[in-house]
Order: C-alpha cells, then structure tokens, then sequence
C-alpha cells in the first residue's frame, strides 16, 4: 500500500556497497538510538551479518543516502564491516522522508514524539489533512491528531521524557500543565515516586489544578494591590485638597468609613 502511494516501483536487486559510501538520511524521522540495543545488533551483524539489505538512493556524486535501516547501518559501522548489503532504488528526493518515515511504522521502530514529527512533516510536505494521511496509513484520524498534540511539549520536556521512559499517557497527561518549569517538577516526582501511569496522571491533574488556583490567587493579589494602591493615592488627594480648603478659611473635615466591599469618604463644610 505504502509503495504505490509514495514510491516509485524499486528495483529490487541487492548489492553489497562500502560503509563510507552511505550518507544517513537527515530527513530519517528517528532521533534516538538506544546504544545497548544497537550493541546487541552489531553482535548479531558481526556473527551472522547483515540478514536484511537496506535500501538506499544513489547521488549524483556516486555516494548513497540510506532511505531505510539506519540502525543496521549504524551498528554495521560498530561491528567494523566494510561493506553492507543494500537495495539501490529511484526516487525522488521529496519522497524519500515519507519511505523512511513509513518504513519506521512498519517495523515500529520510533518513538512516539518521532512518530508525531513524521506525521507532522508528511501532512506539511505533502499539503495533507490528518483525515488524509489517516487514510493512507490506515490509522484512525483520532490517533494521528494525539500524536500531533504532542508536539506542544517543548523539546527539552520531551527528552526528559524519554530519558525517562516515560509512556506516551505520561507525555499527554503533561500537557494539561502550563510551562516547562511545572512538567519538568512533575516528571521528576513521577520518577522519583516510581508512580504508575493511573497514578501520575492523578498526580498531573492535582498540580495542573492547584497552579490554576496559584494564578488565580496571583491575580487576586496583584488586583488588591492595584485597588491599595489607587485608594491610597484618592485619600493623600483628597487631604491635601481639604488642607488647602482650611488654608482658605474654608472648614472642611472628611469622614471615611468602610466595610467588605467598599471604602466610602464624606467630605463635610461648614456652613
């Protein structure tokens, strides 16, 4: 499905080509590679070699940027190989971000916030809607807008979340919060504490709940501060009015009373 909608047909001919040939494709959706996962492959590679060829478009200058299996690639380089069993295939350079990114879904090889940069840049690069692109991944359109949702977290929140391996409930549940300051200090409970996912979120929408109220009281205080400051400016008018009345021969006196809601001033003259 995925080939007929953005690939052209490969030639599937399978070719052995050197290492320092290979170019990594920096359209390639996945960011993480786990090491010791990748040491387990360069163990495998060097008993049993490569049993999967990766796929890859020539340049023009006769090098290969890898359109899929860049861990193979990676842990090929690892397990000192000199060359690596490869599909040379035709396609454009504007498709060649969806076969990584496609062939990454597949094999389930990324991560979530990887995923939702892929989704992201599909739907960008190929003018998509989410109700398109769910269509031709064959996803419900529900899933593809979740991830997406998840790009809200700023870069530094996501890989505190990774490095912590933390679920993508966790990542969703974080963004009830509202900076990074908060999600950084919940992560580091949700840690610390060795919560459950039922558990962190409990402990997410407690934190989201009482920031709200710490803002509110914010404003509460800044609001009473503001009416302070404006009664104590009317008041130091106000005596310094009267005083030039009684300078003037003028007696006047001023009567300030007050109660929950209100100060109320009555300024008397004599007759």
């Amino acid at each position: 499905m995925f080939s007929s909608v953005f690939m052209e047909e490969p030639i599937k001919k399978v070719t052995d080509i050197p290492l320092g040939r290979i170019e990594p494709n920096p359209d390639q959706p996945r960011r993480f590679f786990d090491i010791e996962s990748l040491t387990e492959l360069a163990k495998s590679i060097d008993e049993y070699g490569v049993i999967q060829p990766i796929t890859v478009k020539k340049k023009s200058d006769g090098r290969f940027i890898i359109i899929a299996g860049e861990r193979r690639y990676r842990a090929s380089c690892m397990a000192k190989k000199k060359t690596i069993p490869a599909i040379i295939i035709d396609v454009s350079e504007e498709k060649s971000a969806a076969i990584a990114l496609l062939e990454n879904l597949q094999r389930k090889d990324l991560t979530f916030f990887e995923e939702a940069e892929g989704y992201l840049k599909l739907m960008n690069e190929y003018d998509m809607t989410q109700e398109e692109l769910s269509e031709k991944l064959g996803k419900s359109q529900s899933t593809i807008a979740n991830k997406v949702r998840l790009l809200k977290l700023d870069e530094e929140t996501r890989q505190s979340v990774f490095d912590a391996h933390l679920t993508e409930r966790h990542a969703r549940a974080l963004l009830k919060l509202p900076n990074k300051k908060v999600r950084e200090k919940a992560i580091k409970l949700i840690v610390e504490r060795n919560l459950t996912v039922a558990k962190a979120e409990k402990l997410i929408d407690k934190m989201a709940s009482g920031d709200a109220e710490s803002r509110r009281f914010r404003s509460f205080k800044t609001s009473l501060s503001e009416s302070i400051k404006r009664q104590r400016v009317f008041c130091s008018t106000m005596n310094k009015t009267i005083g030039i009345l009684n300078k003037a021969g003028v007696e006047t006196e001023i009567e300030q009373t007050e109660d929950e809601e209100k100060v109320k001033y009555v300024i008397c003259i004599a007759k």
